[in-house]
């Protein structure tokens, strides 16, 4: 796929860029009819154009690129003619710089035959420098689908330089790859693989290749499609033989819980034992001094006082 193309028509002598801007109209409306899809967004801005106010033009393709739901080739087309509407109005650099930007979404874009040469030179100045793509992300997306071969995928980033999206399946040797358009489905995308290699349960191999209008392959992801096995029904549950928890430690007793120690253990039983044994200690001192004094004795050579 090529830009825009256009046709010089047969108008009055009001010059050159005049004819060719109401051949590029015309061609734009056109292809917009044949598209279905209603008047063409670029239109208000090719009438400015085709006025000679390149202002304007400007202004109303301002409008244009802050739309979000605009198509890459439609956004391609409306850098391409604020480009040239930069060089009409002897801005270079800001002509390179709508160039540049139009290179980096699109570096298969085709600048039409029917500009004239100074627009050329700039488009082709800018699209000779390497530059560094746009940055496309596609993100697979899981789901129950996935299991029948449904595939869903999110444009992480780049969405709006996108033109087409393809699942490509490989085939084996001697037979044609499979090539599906994904279709959108809310903020996602979704494609199938082909039904007999779902059947067959074995891995399949796939690319998605991300296209810009021109054709070129903006972003390509390799990935590989695996048939999920069924769940497995859970069985019946086991468990292990409850116990009953151990019992808690016996807590100390309280003091007017506490058990009388038997008589023989009571601290006054052994008062009365110490006071004994005491008294019977003193008496045998006693007696043993008296032995010792002088006074009388009886036939035993004792001196005994008893009292």
């Amino acid at each position: 796929m090529i830009g825009p193309v256009r046709r010089l028509a047969r108008f009055p002598p009001r010059g050159a860029l005049v004819a060719l801007l109401a051949a590029t109209a015309l061609a734009a409306a056109g292809r917009a009819s044949a598209r279905g899809t209603g008047p063409d967004p670029l239109g208000p801005a090719y009438e400015a154009l085709d006025a000679l106010d390149y202002e304007e033009a400007l202004q109303r393709l301002e409008s244009v690129l802050a739309r979000t739901d605009l198509s890459a080739e439609d956004r391609n087309r409306a850098l391409e003619m604020e480009a040239a509407c930069r060089v009409y109005l002897g801005d270079r650099e800001a002509a390179l710089a709508g160039f540049a930007a139009l290179h980096r979404r699109d570096p298969g874009w085709r600048l039409s035959d029917d500009y004239p040469p100074r627009v050329r030179a700039v488009y082709e100045e800018a699209f000779r420098q390497p530059r560094e793509p746009i940055r496309v992300e596609i993100r697979p997306l899981p789901g129950p689908a996935v299991r029948q071969g449904v595939l869903t995928v999110q444009i992480e980033s780049g969405a709006d330089a996108i033109d087409r999206l393809w699942l490509v399946v490989p085939r084996p040797a001697g037979e044609e790859e499979v090539r599906r358009l994904f279709v959108a489905a809310g903020p996602s995308f979704e494609a199938r693989l082909p039904e007999d290699l779902v059947r067959e349960g074995r891995p399949i191999d796939y690319v998605i290749e991300a296209h810009a209008p021109s054709g070129h392959v903006l972003a390509r992801r390799n990935d590989r499609w695996t048939a999920e096995p069924p769940p497995v029904e859970p069985g019946p549950q086991t468990f292990p033989p409850a116990f009953p928890p151990p019992p808690p430690p016996p807590l100390p007793p309280d003091d007017e819980d506490e058990v009388e120690p038997a008589w023989y253990q009571s601290w006054w039983f052994w008062t009365i034992v110490g006071v004994a044994a005491g008294g019977a200690a003193a008496t045998g001192i006693y007696f043993g001094v008296a032995g010792t004094g002088d006074g009388p004795r009886d036939g035993s050579g004792g001196n005994w006082v008893v009292w």
